[in-house]
Formats: C-alpha cells, sequence, structure tokens
C-alpha cells in the first residue's frame, strides 16, 4: 500500500460531539474562550467523550487507500493573548488521533504557531521551516483545509505544493457532509502520447429491464483480470464494454487501479440511468459520471413507461495530462460524434452492440474528418471491438499479417477483435500528431507516426 503524511492547521471546530464544534453557539456549553476553555479540558484529561468532527473523516478517507505514517497538526498560542488560539485543541486532537487509531505518539506531531495567523509574511517564514521537516519518501502529502485559517490554509498549501510537487493533494471536509474529499492540483503535464487499451470479453444480460449481468463472478473475473493486464502493460486510458460493470466493484477499482484511467462500461442507477463512470487517481468522483442520452431499442421507454431515464450532455473531458477525450456510450456515438469533431482527442465508445458494422463506418467518417482517434469496446457475442486512427496505408500490409486488420479493408480501422473473441487492444496514440505527414524524412525515426505499438493481448 503507498505511504502518506497528512497535515492539518487546527481550528476552533476540529473539537466536538459527533458532527457538531463544542465551540458552536448551536452547543448547550458554547464558550467564547476557545483557548481557556480547551486548556481546562487539556489539563484535567476531560476530552474522552470528545469527537473530531474534520480530522477523523480525514483520517479515515486517506486510511481506504494510503498507509497513513505520520500526521503535523498545527495549533496557535500568540505571544499576544487570543481567546481564539487553539493549540490545546491541537494536543487534545493528537491524544484522540493516537488512542483511537493506534498512532504512536511520535508520529503525531504538533507545531505551535506564536504568530498571527493571518499574517502572511509572518506564516510564509513559519510554514517554510516546517516543510523543510516533512520527510520526502512517501508517495502522497495531503494537506487538510477545513481548520486554521484561510491565510495558514492558502500557505501551507503553496510550500508543500513546492515541495512534493503532484505527490500533494488536498483533503476538504465538507461542512453538509460526513466523507471527507480528497482533491487534485493540477501539477501534471500534457502529455505528447497516450497508452490506450479497449476490452472485449464474452457475458450475457437478463431479458427484462434494467438488464442486468447474468453471471456476475465470471464477469467480474474477466473484467480484473483485463484492468490487471492493462496495468501490467502501463496503460494510460482503458475502455470496457456497456453494461459489464455492477456499481458495487467500482471501490475495488479504484483501490486496485491508481494510475489508470478506468472507463467503467457502464450500469444502471437506481434512477434508470445507464452510467459510465470515469475513474482516475482512485477517485470516481474526480471526474463528472457520463449518462447514456439515446437509449437502444430494449431502453426505450416510451411504450409503457419502463426503461432509461436519459442524460442530459455529452461530458468533455480535459482535466487528465492525455488530451481530451469525451465517452459516448453506444448509440450516443452515432447521434453525437460529428459533434466532437477537432474538439476532443479520443472518443471513446463503451457500447453492447450488434450494428458494429454500421458503428466502423461513422468512425472512419469522424477519423478521415477530424483530427481525433475512436476507441471502441463491445461485447464478445458481436465483436467489433476496434481502435481508429491515421495511418500511412503503406503499413497496412502489417497489421493483416499479425491478424489485426482485415486484407483488403483500406479503412482507418487499424486493430479489431472478432466476434467470440476476449482480450484487449493496446496502442500508442499520438496527441500532438493525429496525422501522418505527406512527405517522409529520410531518417524514418523523424517520422511522427499518429498510432504505434499496436497489440492484442488474449484473455
Amino acid at each position: 500500500m503507498k505511504t502518506a503524511i497528512l497535515l492539518a492547521n487546527i481550528g476552533n471546530s476540529d473539537l466536538g460531539i459527533g458532527e457538531d464544534s463544542i465551540f458552536s453557539p448551536k452547543n448547550s456549553s458554547f464558550t467564547v474562550n476557545v483557548y481557556e476553555e480547551s486548556k481546562k479540558r487539556w489539563e484535567l484529561g476531560d476530552y474522552k467523550d470528545l469527537d473530531l468532527p474534520i480530522l477523523e473523516p480525514t483520517i479515515r478517507k486517506i486510511k481506504e487507500s494510503f498507509d497513513l505514517q505520520e500526521i503535523f497538526l498545527f495549533g496557535t498560542e500568540q505571544t499576544t493573548y487570543n481567546k481564539q488560539d487553539t493549540i490545546y485543541v491541537a494536543l487534545i486532537a493528537k491524544k484522540i488521533i493516537c488512542e483511537r487509531y493506534n498512532f504512536d505518539e511520535e508520529k503525531v506531531k504538533v507545531s505551535t504557531i506564536f504568530k498571527d495567523p493571518t499574517d502572511y509574511e509572518k506564516l510564509l517564514k513559519f510554514y517554510k521551516q516546517k516543510a523543510g521537516k516533512v520527510r520526502d519518501t512517501v508517495d502522497q502529502i495531503f494537506v487538510s483545509t477545513t481548520g486554521g485559517t484561510p491565510q495558514s490554509n492558502l500557505v501551507l498549501i503553496l510550500h508543500m505544493g513546492n515541495k512534493f510537487g503532484e505527490r500533494m493533494r488536498m483533503v476538504y471536509k465538507p461542512r453538509s457532509g460526513k466523507e471527507a474529499v480528497i482533491y487534485d492540483f493540477d501539477f501534471k503535464e500534457k502529455k505528447d502520447t497516450v497508452k490506450v487499451g479497449t476490452v472485449q470479453i464474452a457475458f450475457e444480460l437478463s431479458e427484462s429491464f434494467p438488464l442486468e449481468i447474468k453471471n456476475k463472478e465470471a464477469t467480474k473475473e474477466k473484467i480484473f483480470k483485463a484492468l490487471d493486464i492493462a496495468n501490467k502493460e502501463n496503460v494510460n486510458i482503458i475502455c470496457l464494454p456497456e453494461l459489464c460493470i455492477c456499481e458495487d466493484w467500482l471501490s475495488e477499482i479504484e483501490k486496485r487501479y491508481p494510475d489508470m484511467i478506468v472507463i467503467a462500461g457502464s450500469y444502471y442507477d437506481e434512477q434508470g440511468h445507464n452510467v459510465c463512470r470515469v475513474i482516475m487517481d482512485s477517485d470516481r468522483d474526480l471526474l463528472p459520471a457520463q449518462f447514456k442520452m439515446t437509449p437502444s431499442d430494449f431502453e426505450d421507454c416510451r411504450i409503457c413507461g419502463l426503461g432509461m431515464v436519459p442524460g442530459e450532455k455529452i461530458n468533455t473531458y480535459d482535466e487528465t495530462p492525455f488530451g481530451k477525450f469525451s465517452v459516448l456510450i453506444c448509440r450516443d456515438f452515432g447521434n453525437f460524434h460529428d459533434s466532437f469533431r477537432k474538439k476532443a482527442d479520443i472518443l471513446f465508445v463503451p457500447s453492447y452492440n450488434s450494428a458494429t458494422s454500421r458503428f466502423h463506418q461513422e468512425a472512419d467518417s469522424h477519423v478521415k474528418n477530424s483530427l481525433g482517434y475512436v476507441v471502441i469496446a463491445n461485447v464478445a457475442s458481436e465483436g467489433g471491438t476496434s481502435i481508429f486512427g491515421q495511418m500511412d496505408s503503406k503499413h497496412f500490409h502489417k497489421l493483416v499479417k499479425k491478424g489485426y486488420k482485415q486484407e483488403n479493408d483500406q479503412s482507418l480501422k487499424l486493430c479489431e477483435l472478432r466476434k467470440n473473441e476476449e482480450g484487449i487492444i493496446i496502442a500508442k496514440f499520438n496527441l500532438s500528431h493525429k496525422y501522418f505527414p505527406k512527405i517522409s524524412p529520410i531518417d524514418p525515426s523523424e517520422k511522427p507516426n499518429p498510432v504505434e505499438e499496436i497489440k492484442i493481448i488474449r484473455i
């Protein structure tokens, strides 16, 4: 499991009973003097019945995916007396953390801010010194930004981001929610290439709406086998077929594949949406879900009101290092791909589709008329899982010889899995050069190919 350190500024909302701060006016024992009240509780050991409304959800969230090795808490005790100072809140929080989460006391460090916690100049010096003491040997640094002053949180983020770059993530506990949320900062440079994978497996669905996977355990085993292969092959983005996922598998996908973007097929939610989750950095909520807009025949609700609830828009995902992409679930591809000409680098098409020839014609047309790629994932009983991209036809004979492309096929379908085959197509797409130059340099290594490193791995 990856390792992590948490840093948190402590404020007057960090001690509570349940979700409510003991220093809130809503609390019957409310006192305006945080410093004296928390000092009294610390000296008397009167904190056994208290909770940590911000820190406990934060710690739980981090520990879902990381080995949390150290915690740094920052409390205030200004040289000029201030009744809002929180050093004793921090000391009590340390005791509670150590007792409830079996932390070694040496691993929970409390530091005192003696200066005004709203003074940027003094805070910059303080946190610069503290940043130097945070060891550089862990995988992830989390900065909690719920407690403390806005100024102290901003400066803490600046110094941790400066030292740890993309390894630093922000964790926030919303006042209105029970769970903490992890946010990323976009320190990631945009990549020139992306390694994609698309999966074709055999599975069956029930005959009545909402459709369900018949053999869930066998299907789950195939899904995770495919994802394991893709992960081993260092695939950046992997696409699964439509309706091949159960919602309760998503948490396991999040935990097992933190370095891969998973376009997780689709499933029906409780409202009847056909929904595809795009999982990035072990979090299905970082990117918005894609809801299918165009129902298939068996999803059409016009007959008697039973059927799919359509989505409202197609998302463009540009928050990743790998260009811009969109997810068009099955018939949405036929309806909306024209809208994304020259606007998306890649169109991913999770499908459960018998009209593969029709989709392939649309994909070929899209790639010929747009600077982009199309990646289709389909069920094995129908076949047609494929990748489309621009390529000099001089290379087609190589693809034919490998069994990736049919002879005499002059379309831009570069690789395909046929009916009843189970496997993964993997390829590297060039995001800077999505078409091949007409003039070839003397040295072929200087000629950028839009698509390279094509392979099929059987499942």
